[in-house]
């Protein structure tokens, strides 16, 4: 399998459909060593190459295109996507002339979320500041980023909205909306805001429209100090 073609003297291929089953190659068989670790929960795995003194990850998909050669990885935490890529497009010869290949990878819990704490199984936080990454199309972050994150966002998802992460129970209104501007679809949007809605329908408070408030029936509002306000206009 193909993984850096800039040229013909300078190439490397795995020479398995598993890419952590052999060690990678030169096109006319010689070693050429690339290496791929992953750690998880402080454990480390082999993704890429023989690494016969470390576990290898189960490699659980292969796609290869013209231009990409495609690996998922997992075990029973996480998912990891690796990407081989040479931008070889005819029609963009300044892109053409770059000696040059692509890797890229993607990694999440097994739920689609990223930790709140690496090494802390079962955390996790409100990844608000996604939303200018959307709002100015800077693409920083791969659409299935999002997706698996909004997924896993619904699953924390209280009486009155979703707490700001896994350490304390309180939250914020408007990073709740920002954090809803990921939905894939509207109706996705309306089910994760509805909530807030609520909040504010339900609540004794003369505080209208607080920015700050704990998302259970025990305690609804924390915030004394004013109405909402707009952050960006």
């Amino acid at each position: 399998m193909s993984l850096i073609t800039i040229d013909p003297y300078f190439s490397v291929w795995s020479a398995a459909d598993e890419l952590n089953r052999s060690t990678t190659v030169h096109w006319t068989g010689s070693p050429v060593v690339m290496f791929g670790i992953v750690t998880v929960d402080g454990k480390k795995f082999c993704f890429m190459g023989r690494g016969d003194d470390l576990p290898a990850i189960e490699q659980t998909k292969l796609d290869v295109t013209v231009l990409n050669t495609k690996y998922r990885f997992e075990n029973e935490s996480i998912l990891l996507d690796v990407n081989f890529y040479t931008s070889l497009f005819t029609d963009d010869l300044y892109r053409l002339s770059r000696p040059v290949s692509y890797f890229d990878a993607v990694y999440s819990s097994k739920d689609g979320s990223f930790r709140l704490v690496f090494d802390r199984p079962d955390t996790f936080s409100m990844k608000y500041n996604y939303v200018w990454d959307k709002l100015w199309h800077t693409k920083l972050f791969p659409p299935c980023v999002f997706n698996s994150e909004f997924a896993s966002n619904k699953k924390h998802i209280n009486p009155y909205g979703m707490p700001l992460d896994s350490r304390k129970n309180y939250t914020k209104s408007d990073w709740l909306v920002w954090t809803a501007e990921f939905a894939p679809t509207y109706g996705e949007f309306i089910e994760f805001i509805t909530p807030l809605w609520r909040a504010y329908n339900v609540s004794m408070s003369r505080v209208p429209m607080t920015d700050w408030l704990t998302p259970t029936p025990q305690i609804l509002f924390h915030s004394k100090t004013g109405p909402f306000r707009a952050d960006c206009l």
